[in-house]
């Protein structure tokens, strides 16, 4: 079967839709799928180099002088799936281009735009039409929609009205270079490199509204005054909306601390990360809606303890294996879930054991087989 597929989320610092493409298509190489099928993944500005030999990237050269998502995705993607004669169409990224008429499979990783509307921050006003319109006619056209849970499952059976037949749960999984083998050196190395000196807690991802980082920040600071021998690295691209300055929050919080209690980085790598995830005491990620939670989830694998909340789909990220704050919106309740981390040894050992049992029972190989087998199902070639 050929294959084409939307790779342009691959590109640049790769975050939430590029690591789930990558570790799709890194599964189906290690598989044979990427020899067994004929899989091409298309880009607006580069093609990565670290795209699995078995993999074919293609460059589409821009139309308009520059690369532009919408002209890649509506125009250029399917005339460029249509000369590679694909038989189907794999979307990681919400939409799908208009003018493919052939099978197609979209992932929906969450629709927060359309069901908590408040919480999500566009990246234009043209975004805040388009994003919208153009996913919920991609799910009404789509052959199969894949989602991370049940419950972004039930939020996309309900706000655009999709029968359950048409969509699978593909739930998300750690990347296996997440466990809890420690690399002392390495760790002790990027430390180094962060500016931490202490035990210290960490929170990773796009800092956004409804993730409540702000909160955080001041809980932090709080449980601190009683412990003060921890650290706090927030890492992450700030998209508040409305806008927060993040960084003045940590100077005034450190500046009340009298001390580098918390250290802020935009970006973090991959392997820079899996070793912070071991090296941290607690990994703090809390939010109102999420589609599935991934890093919460890479934390448990890295045999580290998690504060989250139950909230949307986390749950079935974390299970029960994690301090759960009552109110994601409360600094008070959040301080409480950090100091218990802080003072509560037998606790925290508990956690550092079953996160890693329970990160077991997610797989990229079983996402990357659900996904692989959607695709062959709607264009009926046999599995």
């Amino acid at each position: 079967m050929q294959i084409a597929i939307d790779g342009h989320d691959l590109e640049g610092n790769r975050t939430g839709v590029g690591r789930y493409l990558m570790n799709i298509l890194r599964s189906w190489s290690r598989s044979g799928a990427g020899k067994q099928h004929h899989i091409t993944t298309f880009h607006k500005g580069e093609v990565p180099d670290d795209l699995p030999e078995d993999i074919e990237g293609i460059l589409l050269k821009p139309l308009l002088g520059r690369p532009s998502t919408a002209v890649f995705t509506h125009l250029q993607l399917p005339q460029a799936a249509k000369r590679a004669n694909a038989d189907a169409l794999f979307c990681p990224g919400y939409v799908a281009p208009m003018m493919w008429k052939k099978p197609f499979a979209v992932t929906l990783h969450d629709i927060i735009y359309e069901a908590r509307p408040e919480l999500f921050r566009y990246h234009s006003p043209a975004d805040a039409v388009l994003l919208r319109r153009m996913s919920r006619k991609t799910a009404e056209r789509a052959d199969i929609i894949l989602t991370p849970s049940h419950f972004s499952a039930g939020e996309i059976m309900a706000h655009y009205n999709v029968q359950p037949e048409r969509i699978v749960v593909t739930p998300l999984a750690p990347d296996p270079a997440f466990t809890p083998k420690h690399d002392r050196a390495a760790e002790q190395r990027i430390l180094q490199n962060f500016n931490l000196t202490a035990p210290f807690f960490l929170t990773v991802g796009t800092i956004q509204t409804r993730r409540h980082v702000p909160e955080c920040i001041s809980a932090f600071i709080a449980a601190s005054e009683k412990h003060p021998g921890f650290q706090y690295l927030v890492a992450g691209g700030n998209q508040t909306d409305p806008h927060v300055d993040i960084e003045a929050l940590i100077k005034d919080a450190n500046t009340q601390a009298g001390r580098d209690a918390i250290v802020y980085q935009p970006y973090i790598g991959d392997n820079d990360l899996r070793h912070l995830y071991r090296a941290a005491h607690g990994v703090i990620w809390l939010s109102e809606y999420e589609g599935f939670g991934l890093p919460p989830l890479e934390a448990q694998a890295s045999g580290t303890p998690v504060i989250t909340s139950r909230t949307a789909s986390l749950p079935e990220a974390v299970g029960e294996c994690a301090v759960f704050v009552s109110d994601p919106t409360d600094a008070g309740s959040i301080q409480r879930g950090i100091e218990q981390l802080m003072a509560d040894t037998r606790l925290h050992r508990k956690l550092e054991q079953c996160g890693p049992k329970h990160a077991k029972n997610f797989s990229w190989d079983a996402c990357a087989q659900q996904t692989l087998a959607v695709l062959l199902r709607a264009t009926d070639v046999p599995e």
